[in-house]
């Protein structure tokens, strides 16, 4: 949900009086103008989800900090259990920090979304569409780097090859 509130924020900033002044003054708009605007809005949107997902996945735990830790204390298990009520305290500040984050985030979204479709209400139909198909776009995008790294997971398991499961690894 977090992310749907930023893609719409995102695209909602692109917006603003000269771009509105831009698309009032055409006097006939073709399908090639409106795709050019789409574009750009789609690029600087996926350049803003990926910056997103990756500080989203700074409030969770870390995979290799779990390895670490079981491969330590693996013979000493009061330490073991120590070290994950640790981790789960991590996680559960974590995770409060992040729904706090979220919940703010949407509060302004919803703001900015508001204060957007007073002042530009000629726009919000060229906004919605544009979110709706950047969000459906970068959801596409997503199952298609999965189904490509299972593919090359596959094909490594099938093959016997560590080094396509090493280039299928870079990209999660």
């Amino acid at each position: 949900m977090l992310q749907i509130d930023l893609y719409l924020l995102i695209n909602g900033l692109f917006y603003d009086e000269e771009y509105a002044s831009e698309i009032f003054h055409l006097e006939k708009e073709t399908f090639y103008d409106t795709i050019e605007r789409f574009l750009g809005n789609l690029v600087y949107a996926a350049l803003a989800g990926i910056i997103i997902s990756y500080i989203i996945e700074l409030f969770f735990i870390e995979e290799s900090r779990l390895k670490k830790i079981f491969k330590k204390k693996k013979d000493n298990i009061l330490m073991l259990k120590s070290e994950i009520s640790q981790i789960i305290k991590d996680i559960k500040i974590r995770y409060i920090l992040f729904i706090v984050l979220a919940f703010l985030i949407s509060i302004f979204t919803l703001i900015h979304i508001s204060c957007f479709n007073i002042v530009y209400p000629n726009l919000k139909w060229e906004w919605l569409i544009f979110s709706s198909i950047i969000i459906v776009f970068m959801q596409v995008f997503s199952a298609m780097i999965c189904l490509i790294h299972t593919i090359l997971r596959y094909i490594s398991f099938k093959c016997k090859s560590e080094k396509i499961y090493k280039i299928s690894y870079l990209l999660s």
